[in-house]
């Protein structure tokens, strides 16, 4: 009670977004040879929970893992993994990172895939811009744009 979940896991290495290439581990992978990427971040290590009536001896803390990356490369290459996040603050700046990607081009979504975009990367600021560049280059309607974003917030 009143304790952390348990991580059930091995940790493995070291996932990040960097300037020109996402590291997976020893694994280095550019941006052009990725065909497509989803962040969904979910929970960070310290974040409470309610445990409800079921669970009440249950942890009460995230561990911070259940946050998942799927990539799918050119040469068929694909990794799916969960990765765990330490505070609040890497969390935000995880989704920001994400969405800014989106806005330079860097990674794409395909744009009938763009209402599946997990909440917190919906909240970032880049990730409205992204969407009002799709709409003014008309790769999206508006009313389509609408439906991305009305759980905003």
């Amino acid at each position: 009670m009143f304790d952390y979940e348990k991580l059930n896991a091995e940790i493995a290495g070291v996932f990040s977004l960097e300037k020109d290439q996402v590291q997976i581990g020893v694994v280095k992978i550019l941006y052009p040879e990725i065909r497509s990427m989803m962040i969904e971040t979910n929970f960070f290590k310290g974040q409470q929970r309610y445990p409800g009536a079921s669970s009440f001896f249950g942890p009460w803390n995230y561990i911070g893992k259940n946050n998942f990356v799927r990539i799918k490369c050119i040469d068929s290459r694909t990794f799916n993994f969960e990765f765990q996040i330490l505070s609040e603050i890497d969390l935000k700046k995880l989704n920001e990172q994400f969405a800014a990607l989106l806005l330079d081009g860097k990674i794409n979504i395909y744009s009938h895939s763009l209402h599946k975009v997990p909440r917190p990367l919906k909240q970032t600021p880049s990730f409205l811009l992204y969407v009002i560049k799709l709409v003014d280059a008309k790769i999206i309607g508006k009313e389509y744009s609408e439906r991305v974003l009305k759980d905003r917030y």
